[in-house]
């Protein structure tokens, strides 16, 4: 499975691997939902799933907004939304088009209730000793997590209990009941597919909220108590695949082995056939639905991308410390000297330069008059001269 799948993945598996045994107290990154960028080294990221479904033979992308040219292409979107809120009527719209414009079109769409950099403060503080330095500051961290992701989850409770629902709501697609108590996952159960030659008790899944699907959703993973981990929904022409969280599918979770299995095992819902998947990356706010495609790109916007901004910044700040190290100019300029350096006189003037500098009268007469009794090969090849 890992050499069909993740081959080329297993380097940022081990870099996360490495991370969470070693206890590395720097910063951690966070990012959530995103397969480029901060998420590619992102513990919440998508780089290591989007690795696997381009090793599958699928082509991989990200797209940033729920434009006309995304709504023609894409045959599959991959969606991690960074909230726990419902999709917007709008968002909701757009994608049911998008279901409805053609055959087998997939949408994979993520539950946002899971954050891996829990589980990764968890993992760390078990490794290390009662007595280290570090472990009062990763307890702060790990309660900082926790209590961020309690209050997004609580105020999504908050809005779900107030909202009035219509008639056309969304009975026919899923909902996240977040009023459930988590419970532990001891084994699985659903479609023999999914469950062949994965090992429910070496898996670290989670199950935070409660997945409500339609009546016609079909179940492809399940706790054992029956909750739904994964489930198809139909939906007009293709399908919706919603996944009740990321305790799978994420960076840091894919580095259990068992979790690399489902992942890929959510990969051949897609088919042999090559398909445009579209890992669609949005933030608290939610994908925004535009009219009209984005511009095309010029060459310049890779100064606004991570991590080429900072490349190109620093090689600028270089470029310029060499430009003043190779080509200093000091001062005033000077006019040049258009002299002749075999000029006679020139050298006259400067010698008596120097014998001035010495202050000292007889000296300097004493160099002259030695100067004056040196034979001159000049005078000795006039006629008559002495030999």
């Amino acid at each position: 499975m890992i050499g069909r799948y993740a081959r080329h993945s297993l380097r940022i598996l081990i870099a996360l691997g490495l991370l969470t045994l070693t206890g590395c107290v720097e910063k951690l990154n966070t990012r959530y939902g995103e397969m480029s960028g901060q998420g590619l080294s992102s513990v919440n990221g998508t780089s290591v799933f989007a690795e696997m479904v381009r090793q599958s033979g699928h082509h991989v992308s990200a797209a940033y907004r729920l434009t006309p040219r995304l709504r023609e292409r894409a045959e599959v979107i991959v969606w991690f939304p960074d909230s726990f809120d419902r999709p917007s009527d709008e968002v909701r719209e757009w994608f049911e088009h998008w279901l409805h414009d053609d055959t087998d079109r997939t949408l994979i769409y993520v539950g946002r209730d899971f954050d891996a950099s829990i589980v990764y403060w968890t993992k760390i503080q078990r490794r290390l000793a009662r007595a280290s330095p570090e472990l009062f500051e990763m307890r702060i961290d790990l309660s900082s997590a926790i209590a961020k992701h309690a209050v997004r989850r609580q105020d999504a409770l908050t809005k779900e209990k107030s909202r009035v629902s219509s008639p056309d709501d969304y009975e026919d697609w899923f909902t996240f009941d977040y009023a459930k108590r988590p419970s532990p996952i001891k084994n699985l159960e659903g479609d023999e597919s999914w469950l062949a030659d994965v090992d429910a008790t070496k898996a670290e899944l989670e199950a935070n909220s409660e997945l409500s699907l339609a009546d016609d959703a079909e179940p492809l993973l399940e706790t054992d108590s029956g909750d739904p981990l994964v489930a198809a929904v139909p939906w007009g022409l293709g399908e919706v695949i919603v996944v009740n969280n990321g305790s799978f599918m994420l960076n840091l979770p894919l580095v259990n082995h068992e979790h690399r299995k489902l992942a890929g095992h959510l990969i051949d819902e897609l088919g042999s056939e090559p398909r445009e998947v579209i890992f669609l990356e949005s933030g608290p706010e939610g994908p925004s639905v535009s009219d009209q495609d984005d511009p095309l790109r010029s060459g310049l916007e890779i100064l606004t991308i991570y991590p080429f901004n900072w490349i190109l910044l620093h090689l600028s700040i270089i470029g310029v410390i060499f430009a003043f190290a190779r080509w200093p100019i000091f001062g005033l300029v000077q006019p040049s000297n258009d002299e002749h350096s075999g000029d006679f006189g020139r050298h006259i003037a400067a010698l008596g330069r120097l014998l001035r500098s010495t202050g000292n009268r007889a000296f300097a007469q004493e160099r002259v008059r030695n100067y004056q009794q040196l034979p001159h090969s000049d005078e000795s090849r006039r006629p008559g001269s002495r030999r």
